[in-house]
């Protein structure tokens, strides 16, 4: 029979895990999720391979397109993830272009773009 064995203790307490995660710039905690390496054995900050670039238009009061692709991409260009959200009253609703989440359209179109 297996012998019980004592939760290990974290090596920070929790408030110190937080003073480390607070960004001083934006003056909010942060976390980077961290996935576990079967091959190494340890964590690793999981980080965004594909650093974006974000627009936002708000034509109206009820609704907002927010477009993101890679640095550098002109709007006239069809690779862009857009998506679109609309407010109706209570209900805010988002939807992407095309139906999908596809760096496939251009920015300056988003107003003529199917949504769904």
């Amino acid at each position: 029979m297996a012998k019980y064995q004592p939760v290990s203790k974290t090596k920070y307490t929790l408030q110190t895990i937080f003073n480390f995660a607070f960004d001083e710039v934006f003056k909010v905690v942060r976390f980077v999720q961290h996935i576990y390496n079967p091959i190494t054995g340890e964590y690793q900050a999981k980080e965004d391979a594909s650093p974006a670039v974000v627009k936002i238009d708000e034509p109206d009061s009820i609704t907002t397109y927010i477009g993101s692709a890679a640095p550098g991409t002109a709007t006239s260009v069809s690779s862009w993830q857009i998506k679109k959200i609309s407010i109706n009253g209570d209900i805010t609703t988002i939807q992407f272009a095309d139906g999908n989440k596809n760096y496939d359209n251009e920015y300056d179109e988003r107003a003529a773009l199917s949504y769904s």
